[in-house]
């Protein structure tokens, strides 16, 4: 018959062996008092006078001995049984702060598995590199740094990508600063830099820094007057989104200026675009414009790699100049996106002999101190 029953049974005849192995450590402390207890009572147990064979005199002492284990063992288990019920119960609260502490700080403090670097190269002479080796750095808040190298022949006016899949599980909350390091003399110039972080159990990748107009020298043997070639901190990232975005300038003092049809403004991002209708209503010749432009979705500054007009038809709009702002809620107030104080272009779909794409034309992000 198979053993099924529990500690509080012991000792059971369908359970063989019940004592030690199956008795906790508490119990485990009275193993000598019983076993001596045991032995000293089954043989005074044993009958000295009657002459029995020596199965008999075995069967009685172990009877004695069954006896007294069960009315010991029913007094240590009493006092264990109370003593595990205050002991369980403080266990499971002390548990449930630990995994609600436990859920709280994974919340914090994410923990990054794998690191994709986005690069595009200049377009200025000896822009790329092919000799040697520079670096990515993640600077961690107890003073270590995580370093991997960004090599192989990048050539001019070319993109760059790289992932890392093999970071050990960084928390995001560690890491105080990213950089890029100088590994060699020949030189890279970087026009935009986007860093994008895996988390774990994650399959997308969420960004992590974004400097969408850098316009840096990464070279280890140059000096430039604002900056250091050999160190180039990178812009960290607080997640932080908008939806309400406007655009506002003057429409140029030209025949036929304004228009009164359909363009668009396109926010080309990481993962697609939104696209947004721009009403011409607004846009009357020689004359000042403030559209709003709602999103349907809420959409992460870091994420966006361009901003451009695009033209919805021949009823062209030529542009003196031109911002583009986001509403920040914490100042209560627009902050530029993008700015061309001396813009100066059409957007329609019938001007062919331009020196530029009238139908797609770029918007210039706007960068307070870009250090250049």
């Amino acid at each position: 018959m198979a053993c099924t029953c529990s500690i509080k049974e012991l000792p059971a005849k369908n359970c063989p062996h019940p004592f030690p192995h199956q008795l906790n450590m508490k119990q485990l402390q009275f193993a000598p008092a019983i076993i001596a207890l045991c032995l000293f009572g089954g043989a005074a147990a044993l009958p000295h006078t009657v002459k029995a064979s020596n199965a008999a005199i075995a069967d009685e002492g172990l009877d004695r001995i069954q006896v007294l284990l069960e009315k010991y063992l029913d007094a240590v288990l009493q006092q264990d049984d109370e003593d595990s019920a205050t002991d369980d119960g403080e266990e499971e609260e002390d548990s449930d702060d630990d995994e609600d502490d436990s859920a709280h700080a994974s919340l914090l403090t994410p923990c990054i598995e794998a690191l994709r670097v986005l690069i595009d190269t200049g377009n200025v002479k000896n822009a790329g590199f092919s000799r040697g080796t520079h670096h990515i750095v993640l600077s961690l808040t107890n003073g270590d740094e995580v370093r991997r190298d960004l090599e192989h022949t990048v050539r001019k006016n070319k993109p760059y990508a790289k992932d890392f899949d093999d970071l050990q599980c960084i928390s995001r909350s560690e890491i105080s600063q990213v950089y890029l390091e100088a590994g060699t003399s020949d030189g890279w110039f970087i026009a935009q830099i986007i860093t994008q972080a895996k988390y774990q159990n994650q399959s997308d990748y969420a960004p992590l820094t974004s400097d969408i107009v850098f316009n840096k020298w990464l070279d280890g043997d140059q000096t430039r007057k604002h900056y250091d070639p050999k160190h180039l901190p990178l812009n960290l990232l607080v997640e932080s989104c908008s939806s309400d975005f406007q655009i506002s300038g003057t429409t140029a003092d030209a025949s036929k200026s304004g228009f009164t049809g359909k363009h668009y403004i396109v926010f080309h991002l990481t993962d697609g675009e939104e696209k947004v209708e721009i009403n011409g209503d607004s846009a009357k010749r020689n004359e000042p414009f403030t559209i709003d432009i709602p999103t349907e979705r809420c959409i992460q500054f870091c994420d966006i790699k361009q901003v451009s007009l695009d033209a919805g038809n021949s009823d062209g709009w030529k542009i003196a100049d031109i911002t583009t702002s986001y509403f920040d809620s914490a100042s209560s107030s627009y902050v530029v996106l993008t700015k061309d104080s001396v813009f100066d272009k059409w957007v329609d779909t019938n001007q062919p002999n331009l020196s530029y794409d009238a139908t797609h034309v770029l918007l210039s992000f706007w960068w307070p101190d870009p250090g250049v």
